[in-house]
């Protein structure tokens, strides 16, 4: 510090130039301090509370509601000055439950990724969901489809709607899939709260099995997160075969690209583990030699009994999917317009159907164009239930 001499008036300025005291002459060689500290503008605020220890909930409001954890650290690790305060349990304990952070920043509860027992066998606890309306009917008609997955195994069957009122028909044909296929009855079902589930007819079905019924809380997709994630697994396969085929395949036929989805995730294993869903369901490793590219350009064969001497021995079509009990291939005839199902086939995985595909039944139904799954989507039981059965060729092809 230094002291600067103004007439009768001394000032002691700090080493910032700052004034620290002010004095007058009383004497000669004598001056008056007056001991008077001249505060900084940013130190006002604080002069009330200077050497007052404060309660903690009073800086938890004056720095905005932050996190009680990081107000503590703060102060234990001086990063900044001027925090002040000391407080009980009890005051700690009271601001875990300030409105003002509730109303301000309440969050959702974080979802345990087990929150059950996980299934041990077969069949103990089957997770469903159903998927759509799609803005196009597929070929067969249907705009949605429900998806019933087992845990233990991840093995699921996919059966396709045109309305979802049909969820219980749907769910008493997969009861007696498992009930033959595996000896062994379904414990639980859970499901979203979606209405399609609580109908009269299917709760009292489900009370004379002996099922308990699981759903998710009101607007908590999570809780049912299983089949939900199924559906976006299912959704993003059957989106990357229509687009990255050969053909330029139409968006109606979303529902045969989710049956070869569901053909394929049941067949290899997921990243996890090292069995695929098919082994655990049949105890047999399955067999992929047979897969071929979804849309490729497809030679079907024509009985000789449906062709005259001089009409071709094919017809082309596009590969659509595989059979799930038979050993043949699913094609879709453009001319025909209709699926077929032949083991007589040549398929050219190189190219693509180069005429054009037309299917006068899929009419749009809503006003957006089409988003190919635009909720999370399911997976199919049996080849069969997306189109007609076994298809002969008449004399006289239609061009």
């Amino acid at each position: 510090m230094k002291a600067v001499f103004n007439g009768n008036k001394v000032n002691i300025l700090t080493p910032d130039a700052n004034i620290y005291m002010e004095g007058d002459r009383a004497g000669r060689t004598m001056y008056h301090l007056r001991i008077r500290s001249k505060v900084n503008v940013d130190h006002a605020a604080a002069a009330t509370t200077i050497g007052q220890l404060s309660s903690p909930a009073l800086w938890h409001y004056r720095v905005g509601h932050v996190n009680l954890k990081n107000l503590k650290r703060m102060q234990t690790q001086m990063l900044v000055q001027g925090l002040n305060f000391s407080g009980t349990e009890d005051e700690w304990r009271d601001l875990l439950h300030c409105p003002g952070c509730a109303k301000g920043k309440m969050h959702r509860l974080q979802y345990p990724q087990i929150s059950t027992r996980p299934a041990t066998f077969r069949g103990e606890r089957i997770h469903t969901d159903v998927c759509g309306p799609m803005s196009f009917a597929s070929i067969g008609g249907a705009r949605f489809f429900v998806l019933f997955k087992d845990e233990f195994s991840g093995w699921f069957s996919v059966y396709f709607m045109k309305n979802k009122s049909e969820v219980p028909n749907h769910f008493e044909t997969f009861n007696a899939f498992v009930k033959n296929q595996v000896s062994s009855n379904i414990k639980t079902l859970r499901s979203d709260n979606a209405k399609e589930y609580f109908s009269e007819r299917f709760s009292t079905r489900l009370a004379e099995l002996g099922i308990i019924h699981e759903s998710s809380a009101p607007y908590c997709p999570q809780q049912n997160g299983i089949a939900e994630r199924e559906n976006r697994t299912l959704m993003e396969m059957a989106r990357a075969m229509i687009y990255g085929s050969n053909s330029k395949i139409p968006l109606w036929i979303w529902g045969e690209a989710t049956a070869y989805s569901t053909y394929i995730l049941n067949r290899i294993p997921p990243s996890k583990t090292k069995l695929s869903p098919f082994e655990i369901w049949t105890g047999h490793k399955p067999d992929l030699s047979h897969l071929r590219i979804f849309g490729s350009r497809t030679f079907v064969h024509v009985p000789d009994a449906k062709r005259t001497k001089l009409e071709p021995k094919c017809i082309e079509g596009i590969l659509v999917g595989f059979c799930e009990f038979t050993k043949a291939y699913r094609i879709y005839i453009p001319t025909l317009r209709k699926v077929v199902t032949s083991r007589d086939v040549i398929i050219d995985e190189t190219k693509g159907y180069d005429g054009d595909i037309s299917n006068p039944h899929a009419e749009p139904i809503l006003e957006s164009e089409f988003d190919p799954f635009m909720e999370s989507v399911m997976i199919i039981f049996s080849c069969l239930t997306i189109a007609n059965s076994i298809v002969f060729f008449k004399q006289g092809t239609p061009n």
